[in-house]
């Protein structure tokens, strides 16, 4: 998969009704957006899972992106726009 498909499954993934944060991330299928990131990136090249994992990094301006998803502020809405920024960040020219 390619950093850009790894993005987009990730935010399919993260949707509204399996967004969580904190531990409730971890259970019943819930899912954070860094596990979602992980869960979808092939385990046989980590090359395009760092880069996806720095996109979407650099689409919250953050050094976390467990920290950042686990804000008490942050909101599925945030979560979403921040897919989107790094999905456009990757889409192929």
């Amino acid at each position: 998969m390619t950093p850009h498909e790894i993005l987009i499954a990730a935010k399919k993934r993260c949707s509204a009704k399996r967004w969580r944060q904190g531990d409730d991330a971890c259970v019943g299928g819930n899912t954070c957006a860094m596990l979602a990131i992980i869960f979808v990136a092939s385990s046989d090249d980590v090359e395009p899972f760092s880069e996806a994992e720095r996109v979407f990094l650099s689409a919250i301006d953050a050094p976390s992106i467990v920290t950042w998803n686990d804000e008490y502020e942050r909101t599925y809405q945030d979560v979403a726009d921040a897919f989107d920024r790094a999905i456009e960040a990757t889409r192929p020219t």
